[in-house]
């Protein structure tokens, strides 16, 4: 991904993942061919949230410019740019100059997902109508067990 600091009106800083370019080891940092527009830029994207290391994952190195993050830390790029970064990001969807064909790829808008919850309330439909039909047919085949159970005793 490409992040790019947005300096505001205002004097703070939005970063902006402009998107990605191909990367199977040979640059070091985004060449110059996908260079940030220069000039006044508006862009339109989707606000997202920091990304900070959990528990496990890779550690970008302390204390040093760091030209390949392993992940949108607004904390971590803060220390590198000179503006005051905003604690948030664009994922760019349209920017104004247009994207050229030199610019990085846009990340795609994800879609809206719900996830199994459907196939996981129908798994517990099932699982509830086995429970209220299954539990009272053991019940009455006990029940009835024990009745010819107690007429074999009184018949011995």
């Amino acid at each position: 991904w490409v992040l790019t600091p947005l300096l505001m009106a205002d004097g703070d800083a939005v970063v902006v993942n402009r998107g990605w370019f191909s990367n199977s080891g040979q640059y070091e940092a985004v060449p110059e061919s996908f260079a940030a527009p220069t000039g006044p830029v508006s862009v339109t994207g989707l606000v997202r949230q920091t990304e900070t290391r959990g528990s496990f994952g890779p550690t970008d190195p302390e204390g040093q410019t760091v030209t390949n993050l392993a992940r949108v830390d607004i904390g971590r790029l803060d220390q590198q740019v000179p503006e005051d970064l905003l604690p948030l990001y664009i994922q760019l969807e349209q920017q104004d100059p247009a994207v050229t064909q030199t610019d990085p790829v846009p990340v795609p808008v994800p879609l809206p997902d719900e996830g199994p919850h459907l196939s996981y309330a129908v798994q517990w439909f099932i699982f509830s109508t086995v429970a209220l039909i299954g539990y009272p047919m053991i019940l009455v085949r006990r029940a009835r067990d024990k009745g010819h159970a107690a007429k074999a005793v009184d018949q011995v």
